[in-house]
């Protein structure tokens, strides 16, 4: 499998059962240059249970859930599709933490391609700001 361009962006989902900011579901999703299928990065389970999820061939926009897309930009380096895995597979699920869920994690995850030079702070700044913007949408919030 050859390296290629790739681009990335954050999907934000209404929130279930309520649409309540903190019941908003984030994830990455990864769409390739080459045509290869898309791949999508996320922590899923109850608080304190995550786990990590990649769903290959998945298109978030097409869930009757999702709310927007945030483009974040195209990583700097070409890479295969299980590197791109395993880069994002290192970001750390803070299980011991109450307050961590998957809007952090995404937020980590794109502080990890930030530092590390995959993408660049202007494009992890308003990739994390569209996100918040996004999860501050949520509609049934008191």
């Amino acid at each position: 499998m050859a390296a290629t361009k790739i681009h990335v962006s954050i999907a934000v989902f209404k929130g279930d059962p309520v649409d309540y900011q903190i019941f908003r579901h984030t994830m990455l999703w990864f769409r390739f240059a080459d045509q290869l299928p898309p791949v999508s990065i996320d922590v899923m389970g109850p608080p304190q249970e995550f786990q990590f999820q990649v769903r290959e061939n998945y298109d978030p926009s097409q869930s009757r859930d999702f709310a927007k897309e945030v483009s974040v930009g195209y990583l700097r380096v070409a890479m295969t599709k299980p590197q791109l895995v395993n880069l994002i597979s290192q970001t750390p699920l803070e299980n011991s933490n109450p307050e961590f869920n998957c809007q952090v994690w995404v937020e980590a995850a794109l502080k990890r391609l930030q530092a590390q030079n995959y993408i660049s702070e202007d494009e992890y700044r308003a990739g994390v700001d569209g996100m918040v913007d996004a999860i501050m949408e949520a509609r049934d919030e008191p």
